[in-house]
């Protein structure tokens, strides 16, 4: 896109790799609806201190602040949903996941 003097800049490229900078693994959460629990695994989850469920309308669903490295799903209705996990220094990180019963 040119600019009005007809002048032009590259923007900076943005690499999104889902890994912190630091090279620390992602956490990754993922739903066994025949157990009825979403896991939560990676080299984060014992930093884990809250954890939080939001339906497609973005209504806060569940919260569990001890969740440890599962929480119960079985109360969820099938559909996307967006959970939001925050570390005990202050990191928060956005995964969704899907039940599809």
């Amino acid at each position: 896109m040119l600019d009005a003097d007809g002048t032009f800049q590259y923007s900076r490229i943005v690499a999104l790799t889902g890994q912190e900078q630091d090279g620390a693994e992602r956490l990754v959460v993922y739903p066994d609806e025949g157990a009825g629990r979403l896991f939560i695994r990676g080299a984060d989850a014992p930093a884990l201190a809250g954890l939080y469920i939001y339906g497609a309308s973005g209504q806060l669903l569940k919260q569990d602040p001890q969740a440890g490295d599962a929480v119960s799903i079985r109360d969820l209705d099938t559909g996307v949903y967006l959970v939001r996990l925050v570390l005990h220094d202050g990191r928060v990180y956005h995964r969704r996941f899907v039940i599809a019963r």
